[in-house]
């Protein structure tokens, strides 16, 4: 399969056509596509030791679920159609890690407030 040239605009000093050390308006091509280069950020994104900001936390669910369902019972359809629950990191914010979100999802089903019964993978 042959590769297409990019239709997309580019600046006058069009990057593409560049030589090598020319970035002319390279950059600002990059940005208005919604890209970055990698090369300006891998020395922070790939360290010689690790660098973690998440903690180490445990969400139980038996300590969780009487929550669940209070949200179920407190807070009303008009407030939030959804009633969940995220679990974040006491170090993070809105997340458990920097690219995951893991949540308990309260489903009801006319009236009646189900939960699934989840079975091992190996059932």
């Amino acid at each position: 399969m042959a590769v297409q040239p990019s239709t997309a605009p580019t600046s006058t000093n069009s990057p593409i056509m560049a030589t090598n050390g020319d970035t002319g308006g390279f950059y600002d091509d990059l940005s208005a596509h919604h890209v970055e280069p990698l090369w300006t950020a891998m020395k922070a994104m790939v360290t010689p030791q690790p660098s973690p900001k998440a903690q180490v936390a445990l969400w139980k669910y038996e300590e969780l679920r009487p929550l669940l369902l209070q949200a179920g019972r407190v807070v009303t359809s008009e407030k939030a159609e959804r009633r969940v629950l995220m679990l974040t990191n006491p170090a993070l914010s809105r997340y458990i890690f920097t690219s995951l979100l893991c949540s308990l999802h309260l489903v009801k089903k006319t009236g009646m407030i189900e939960e699934r019964n989840l079975q091992p993978a190996n059932h």
